[in-house]
């Protein structure tokens, strides 16, 4: 395979935006134990923490912890951006196999989890599957072809990422079911209990250890509880699926039909 202008920049451009989305996701804090909290997250930032405070102050509450998430998300976007503007000009699957490798490679040095098999898989396949896919596009295509080319291939490649995703975050969750069901329940009961504490009255005096006791008895004796700590696994990969198909159709597949237009321009340009 012959490294001319057009790889190099392709190469250059996936590889750094993709360390980005690496670092970024780091800083964020993501994790699989995260994701099985979530619905904690949302009902003690929805209920307790925005208690008082405006609609916008209440809605930053939620949105802010996900925003360098959401950031992440659109290095990654820019990342297959550079591949898929590739594809536009060439349908070289070498290229694909490097570049997705060199990212799988760069997935296990950044992570060490389970999931990283997951994330690392679905990075691989993404790159591979990408350039002849954009490609296809290209010439099928008769209007907005640049924009489309990145809004339609990324979407379908973020159609595999998400299956990985919801695959590893199901793998994860049940292979440490006992540690995420105690960790689930520790934190349902924190925020059950400042909930119960907020709404009583003020001037009442409460034992707030009291309180978390018989609230972590009702949690622990509740059928229904306990049936949901046994679709866990179930309910946390579905959680990611929602989540991420949300973001592609609102969000990820028009930033990408973007970022594709401007860098196939930028690459006509190196063709010349």
């Amino acid at each position: 395979m012959k490294f001319g202008p057009l790889e190099k920049a392709a190469f250059a451009g996936s590889v750094v935006a993709y360390v980005l989305f690496l670092f970024m996701l780091k800083s964020s804090g993501m994790s699989v134990g995260f994701i099985v909290n979530l619905q904690n997250f949302l009902l003690k930032s929805m209920i307790v923490s925005s208690a008082g405070s405006s609609t916008l102050s209440a809605v930053s509450v939620v949105v802010l912890p996900f925003v360098s998430i959401i950031i992440a998300l659109v290095f990654l976007v820019i990342s297959l951006s550079f591949a898929a503007s590739y594809g536009y000009f060439s349908n070289e699957t070498k290229t694909g196999l490097v570049l997705g490798a060199i990212c799988a490679v760069l997935t296990v040095a950044f992570f060490q989890t389970l999931m990283t098999i997951f994330i690392a898989l679905a990075a691989f396949v993404s790159f591979v599957y990408i350039i002849p896919l954009s490609n296809t596009y290209g010439k099928e295509l008769k209007k907005w072809v640049k924009y489309r080319i990145g809004s339609n291939s990324i979407g379908k490649t973020f159609l595999i990422i998400n299956i990985l995703l919801a695959a590893g975050v199901f793998v994860a969750v049940l292979s440490g079911l006992s540690y995420y069901k105690t960790n689930f329940q520790a934190e349902l009961t924190d925020t059950m209990t400042e909930i119960t504490m907020a709404s009583l009255p003020a001037q009442g005096i409460v034992n707030e250890s009291l309180v978390r006791e018989k609230v972590a008895a009702s949690i622990e004796e509740s059928q229904v509880f306990n049936a949901y700590f046994r679709w866990l696994p179930v309910f946390s990969a579905f959680s990611v699926w929602i989540i991420m198909e949300f973001l592609k159709s609102l969000v990820l597949s028009n930033i990408a039909g973007i970022s594709t237009s401007c860098i196939v321009r930028f690459f006509s340009r190196l063709e010349k």
